[in-house]
């Protein structure tokens, strides 16, 4: 399922599949990404990222560029795909929808941006 209505929207960090997003704690920055697998484990290299300094990550470029925090402990998965371009068509479809979004994504076309 593509758009899951929300209450099949999945909630546990040890999730596969999903498209998620993470806040900063000092200002709105938002971030969407997608992972195949487990949010936690993909937030562990957001972390480390972050601690290396890696200027190939949104999320440690902000974090450092701005020295600012982000609320890994509150991340949110917003939607749920067993197909990679399932997953990077929802992480842009989000993204794009979010005016605090300082991700790259892909480009959707514009007759997609009006679904909800």
């Amino acid at each position: 399922m593509c758009f899951p209505r929300p209450e099949d929207k999945p909630s546990s960090s040890q999730c596969r599949g999903v498209v998620y997003k993470v806040g900063c704690v000092d200002c709105n920055f938002m971030y969407y990404g997608q992972t195949d697998r487990a949010l936690k484990t993909r937030l562990k290299e957001h972390k480390r990222t972050i601690r290396v300094g890696d200027n190939n990550s949104k999320v440690a470029q902000h974090a450092n560029l701005f020295v600012h925090s982000i609320n890994f402990d509150h991340a949110t998965i917003v939607d749920k795909a067993r197909n990679f371009h399932e997953r990077l068509l929802l992480e842009a479809w989000y993204s794009q929808r979010d005016n605090n979004a300082g991700n790259e994504h892909i480009d959707i076309p514009d007759v997609n941006k009006s679904l909800a």
